[in-house]
């Protein structure tokens, strides 16, 4: 701000009888930006200004009147701002000169297609010893000792200090020598997962269709529509035999699902509701037996269930109920096998350690 209008500012502000404080109350500004207006320090903005007349009764005009020459933006912005048309150069120099600087280092070399020195780049060669980086117009050439990567316009060529090489180009994939069909590269690894043509039958074949066409067939023509419902139980149960035979996974077989349906079609068809229901026991088992072979601990195992759908099948269908009650005294008897063989791994496995620590 120019010297002659801060000096009407502190004027006009003793004439009003105001103090900094009170003045910056009024307008709305910290005591600080007042003193930088009133020494000429900083400027006030264009909402400040109007309201500065307002306050002390004069025009802008009359505020702002002054003798001096009123310099233009580019004069202001050179003399407010002169170390940033001094850094603008520097850095105009610098990076006239960076081009010249990366090419007197020892191990980053800039060459021109035909191998003279040059400013602006567009060929890096980095040496070190045994590793070379070339990247130009031509393409990416790395050297590691033996090894080489090469990506060009005639394609990807990698060969490693064992012999084996990999080449990709318009003519195809060759590994070795051996050309690769691209579907081959999305398999595993191991050939064991590869799956057969008899699976991919398998996992594409459009069961559900096959019972939707069963249910509506047999509806028609034999007017079962109360009982052939149960036939959409079979969908999941395809689908989980045939997941678990891909996987090998005999978690993946929807066991709790079959019991369903063997109780239903039990009791559906042959009204064998009592002791069919016994059926639904057998779920934890099956679970307990898998987990149990798994972890190869026989705790999993929930023997005590097993004791109760032998005590419940013995007694519904044959009518023993005694003495098959006795089966629930071998329930310690189990968990004493069970810590027994657990303890002989233990010994087994000490042994083991000492003997490989021995030797």
């Amino acid at each position: 701000m120019n010297i002659e209008i801060a000096n009407r500012l502190v004027g006009l502000r003793k004439k009003n009888n105001l103090s900094q404080e009170q003045l910056a109350e009024k307008i709305g500004v910290s005591r600080q930006a007042v003193s930088k207006w009133e020494r000429s320090e900083a400027s006030p903005d264009t909402d400040n200004l109007i309201m500065l007349a307002r306050l002390y009764n004069v025009s802008l005009d009359e505020l702002l009147k002054t003798e001096d020459e009123i310099p233009s933006y580019e004069d202001n912005a050179k003399q407010e701002n002169p170390q940033a048309e001094n850094s603008q150069a520097e850095e105009t120099q610098k990076e006239a000169t960076s081009g010249n600087e990366e090419c007197d280092t020892q191990q980053d070399k800039c060459y021109n297609c035909d191998g003279s020195n040059c400013d602006s780049c567009n060929y890096y060669e980095y040496n070190d010893g045994g590793d070379k980086v070339n990247i130009g117009p031509d393409g990416i050439h790395i050297e590691d000792d033996e090894d080489y990567v090469h990506v060009g316009w005639d394609g990807i060529h990698v060969t490693e200090k064992n012999g084996d090489n990999v080449h990709i180009d318009k003519n195809g994939v060759f590994v070795n020598g051996v050309q690769k069909h691209p579907c081959e590269f999305h398999h595993h690894k191991s050939d064991k997962q590869y799956m057969s043509a008899k699976l991919m039958l398998l996992t594409t074949f459009p069961f559900a269709l096959v019972v939707i066409t069963a249910y509506i067939v047999t509806g028609v023509m034999l007017d079962c529509w109360n009982v052939n419902w149960l036939l959409f139980f079979a969908i999941p149960l395809f689908d989980g035999i045939v997941a678990c035979i891909a996987k090998k996974d005999i978690n993946k077989f929807p066991f709790p699902l079959a019991c369903i349906a063997g109780f239903l079609c039990a009791g559906v068809f042959a009204g064998l509701w009592h002791p069919m229901w016994i059926i639904i026991l057998t779920i934890p088992l099956f679970e307990g037996f898998i987990s149990a072979i798994k972890h190869r601990s026989m705790y999993r195992f929930p023997y005590p269930v097993l004791t109760v759908v032998v005590f419940l099948t013995v007694g519904c269908i044959y009518g023993i109920w005694h003495p098959t009650w006795v089966i629930f005294l071998t329930i310690p008897l189990y968990y004493w096998l069970a810590s027994c063989i657990k303890h002989i791994r233990k010994d087994k496995q000490r042994e083991q350690v000492y003997t490989t620590y021995e030797e």
